[in-house]
């Protein structure tokens, strides 16, 4: 097709090969630069090709002139109202002016774009509209709708067949949880597995796949492992803003494995600060990686009280929340204090909360865990836990209403709820410092999702459902997921024993963890590890005594381990719990398996 396109320039049918290009993009494919390159004076009069020019441009970390290309094309779209790519190409442009620390023009734009994406559910939208505002959502406000919005990003991407781009978000992805410190497993396994499959598809972002195990590398702190790795790593086949990590990267696993002891590969960071110098936050970062370099040498206190000044300086023309505690450390040299102790949260303890319902309610913030919260009525709580319970922390009035209100008239219980739901309102206002953290909206009562950085049970039926779609494609992977939510089951809320949808949701949850219990054991067999799958069938059988299956494994393992004494234990407990609660006798399988 390059031919064809330069006999049509060649002739001067410069339509042809625009209108040729624009349909491309359309199709969900962004032209190389060199094409575009073909059609540089037709350029300015195709919004699509202007869009696909600055985003090429981005990605090669030329932000001023993809600013510029952007612009006009944001321009053009407006006057054609194209909604979708007009939106698409204002997220790209706000993007480049986070980066190059323009946060007047940026924050006017963001306005409009979280506006129309309040439309999505009519209009949907790419994957730049709530990357956007992911992104600014956590440089600015450090806010935990964050993640909601870049994996939203992340999945509008892959729904629109964007490989290439669903690739650059899952590593920002990995690095985003990574500076979260967030332990959502399951997702970032998800993330991994969708890299390994695209770039099985398109071998182009083979280097992502590199990359992502660099990152988890790093994570195990095996930094020579990670450094290798890196060493080898075709950069130059990444975005501008991976290649800049992935050296980041490089520079700290050089530094920490001893290969690199005397920080000689600073040189790499200089660079980099030269080929990059509109990216103000990649600057900042590597003023921060040069001042942890200088830490660890001595004589060096100059460099690096030079790297945290600079820092600091870019920090407060940025204002970006993830920087601000490196700027105050270094205007005030103030060691960070100590986690309060553990108790009653303290009067500036803030959340996102972490919340724990196995094994008892515990709310845990800031280095204090909440306790004795005075709920003041019991269906307050009641509710609370439920709400967390729930999709989306969210049920319908009239479903609260069945389970929590049976039997009250319609219009008592309509006051009855807005009664409980006020007074849960007031006790997380004063005890957690939330605002707003319940409200009813459109027949829904929901709990604010901003004030929840993680719940438990929540995780646990991510990390199941995640196991089980893997279980048949890797193994390997599902078996690790299946073994971190086995760690995670507890005794739901015990301290609530009475409650009909509890009773619901412990049974749900028990079900899942005899299945993840039998495949663990299953999977355990198979490698050989007769001790783990032994202990597994054992859990299993104190979970649910009545469960034939459970002694069945049991049995079956220590049959083929030749332990049929054990095994004939096993079928006697079995009978005798038969004979005594349920007045039968074990079935003919599970009895043919001692004659095995």
């Amino acid at each position: 097709m390059y031919g064809q396109l330069q006999e049509w320039i060649r002739t001067g049918r410069m339509n042809q090969a625009v209108m040729w290009l624009e349909n491309e993009m359309l199709q969900g494919r962004t032209p190389e630069e060199e094409l575009l390159g073909l059609v540089m004076p037709s350029l300015q009069e195709s919004p699509l090709l202007l869009r696909a020019y600055g985003e090429r441009c981005f990605r090669q970390g030329r932000l001023i002139e993809a600013k510029s290309a952007l612009a006009k094309a944001v321009k053009q779209f407006t006057a054609q109202t194209f909604r979708r790519p007009l939106l698409s190409s204002m997220a790209l442009w706000v993007d480049i002016l986070l980066r190059t620390g323009e946060l007047q023009p940026a924050e006017t734009l963001l306005r409009f774009l979280r506006e129309e994406y309040a439309r999505t559910e009519q209009e949907p939208v790419e994957g730049e509209v709530p990357y956007a505002l992911g992104r600014a959502a956590w440089l600015l406000h450090g806010s935990a709708e964050a993640k909601a919005l870049l994996r939203a990003a992340f999945d509008a991407y892959i729904r629109d067949g964007r490989l290439e781009q669903s690739a650059d978000l899952a590593i920002e992805l990995l690095l985003y949880e990574r500076k979260q410190k967030d332990s959502d497993s399951a997702f970032k396994l998800m993330v991994e597995m969708h890299l390994r499959q695209t770039s099985a598809a398109e071998r182009k972002l083979i280097p992502y796949v590199q990359l992502a195990e660099a990152l988890k590398l790093e994570q195990r702190e095996a930094w020579g492992e990670a450094a290798s790795l890196l060493l080898e790593l075709p950069a130059l086949q990444l975005p501008y803003r991976l290649r800049a990590e992935a050296e980041l990267a490089l520079v700290r696993a050089l530094r920490l494995s001893a290969v690199d002891p005397e920080f000689e590969e600073r040189h790499r960071l200089y660079r980099l600060q030269e080929q990059f110098p509109s990216d103000w936050e990649l600057q900042y970062d590597i003023r921060m990686a040069l001042s942890e370099g200088y830490t660890s040498l001595k004589g060096k206190e100059a460099e690096k009280r030079e790297a945290l000044q600079e820092a600091a300086a870019i920090g407060s023309l940025l204002q970006f929340a993830y920087m601000q505690p490196a700027a105050r450390n270094e205007r005030t040299e103030a060691a960070v204090p100590a986690p309060q102790d553990l108790g009653a949260p303290a009067a500036n303890a803030r959340g996102p909360w972490r919340v724990h319902c196995f094994g008892g309610l515990r709310l845990v913030g800031k280095g204090v865990q909440a306790e004795g919260i005075p709920w003041g009525r019991r269906k307050a709580k009641e509710l609370f836990l439920f709400l967390l319970l729930q999709p989306n922390y969210a049920a319908s009035k009239e479903r609260i209403i069945e389970l929590m209100l049976p039997g009250d008239e319609p219009e008592r219980a309509a006051n009855h709820l807005y009664v409980i739901v006020h007074q849960l309102k007031k006790t997380l206002q004063s005890a957690l410092h939330a605002e707003n953290a319940v409200m009813i909206k459109d027949d829904q009562v929901r709990l604010n999702d901003a004030m929840i950085e993680y719940v438990d049970v929540e995780q646990y039926v991510a990390l199941n459902r995640v196991a089980e779609q893997l279980w048949m494609q890797d193994q390997d992977l599902s078996v690790e997921l299946y073994a971190q939510a086995g760690g995670l089951y507890g005794e739901l809320l015990p301290e609530l024993p009475y409650l009909d949808w509890l009773e619901e949701q412990r049974e749900v949850l028990l079900e899942k963890q005899t299945v993840l219990l039998g495949k663990l054991g299953k999977a355990a067999e198979m490698s050989g590890a007769t001790d783990q799958a032994e202990r597994h069938y054992r859990e299993w059988i104190e979970l649910r005594p009545y469960q034939e299956e459970a002694y069945q494994a049991m049995m079956k393992l220590l049959m083929r381990s030749g332990r049929k004494k054990e095994a004939e234990r096993w079928y006697g407990k079995l009978t005798e719990l038969c004979l005594q609660e349920l007045g039968t006798v074990p079935s003919e399988e599970t009895r043919t398996i001692l004659s095995g």
